[in-house]
């Protein structure tokens, strides 16, 4: 069984607030044997994303691609 540790905070963060906190979830989780899963605003999406790149952190941008459900490059 997969372990998978999600964060959901959709509308309550400003996009400043949502880089604060992706910057440091991305310092403070390094490596690890869970699935990070983060899930920002939608305004967010896109700056988030490139925030986590090359961390074990995955945010939806991926995951909506994959299922054909966004655009955002």
């Amino acid at each position: 069984r997969k372990v998978i540790i999600a964060g959901n905070w959709k509308m309550n963060l400003s996009n400043k607030d949502s880089v604060k906190l992706a910057q440091s979830l991305k310092k403070n989780i390094k490596k690890t044997n869970k699935e990070v899963i983060i899930f920002p605003s939608f305004t967010a999406l896109k700056t988030v994303s490139d925030v986590v790149k090359k961390s074990p952190i995955k945010d939806i941008i991926p995951i909506m691609k994959k299922k054909s459900f966004c655009s955002i490059k």
